[in-house]
């Protein structure tokens, strides 16, 4: 069929205009909102932030093993002819606790801190020299501790002992937390534990008598 200069003139007019319209409705597609939110950041570790031994830190999640201690098996036949087998085993589990591990061990470094604490100091002569109340017997008096220097004995006397086990005292030493006085000839006459620096108790030798000496 030949078509009319016209009906060519039209039909080239339409294909323009469908050309056109599709070239449009695509400069004019919907814009976007915006741009795609970012992925979300990573933060930054904090190497400043507590770690072990704060309330903040994690705590380990307990872990749980389990072991068979055993396995058996038993087999059967019935009597429409279908074998039958049974399995048994018996484990046992075992529960770790990583944080109660931590406080005990804590608690055990801690007592062995504890243990090897700084021992009290040492006393010396020069807190034990002076004049002490002493009651010996029932009887109450005086003692005079002096210390006479390096390489000597230190020097012991009494007033008012007459007649007790101290009235032979010429001499004193200290052994550990213990006073020793001495008589004639070095011999010991008593041994007075120390309670302080100011208060000592013990007996004499060779006496149930108690002996207490004060200041």
């Amino acid at each position: 069929m030949t078509l009319s200069p016209t009906a060519r003139s039209a039909r080239a007019q339409a294909a323009a205009a469908l050309l056109f319209a599709t070239a449009l409705a695509g400069c004019q597609a919907p814009a976007s909102s915006g741009p795609p939110p970012p992925p979300p950041a990573f933060a930054a570790p904090n190497f400043g932030s507590p770690a072990f031994g704060t309330n903040q830190a994690a705590s380990a999640s307990p872990m749980q093993r389990s072991t068979t201690l055993s396995s058996s098996s038993k087999s059967w036949v019935t009597p429409d002819g279908t074998r039958h087998t049974k399995s048994s085993s018996t484990t046992a589990s075992v529960r770790v606790d990583p944080n109660a591990m931590g406080n005990a061990a804590a608690m055990l470094f801690g007592a062995m801190m504890g243990q090897s604490g700084t021992a009290p100091a040492p006393v010396t002569k020069g807190q034990i020299a002076g004049d002490w109340n002493v009651e010996v017997d029932g009887r109450q008096c005086r003692m005079s501790l002096r210390p006479t220097g390096a390489g000597m004995g230190d020097f012991a006397s009494t007033f008012g002992c007459m007649g007790t086990d101290l009235q032979s005292v010429s001499s004193w030493s200290l052994r550990g937390n213990e006073v020793v006085l001495s008589g004639i000839m070095s011999k010991r006459v008593a041994v007075l534990a120390l309670n302080g620096t100011n208060r000592m108790d013990g007996t004499a030798d060779g006496s149930s008598g108690r002996i207490v000496a004060w200041r």
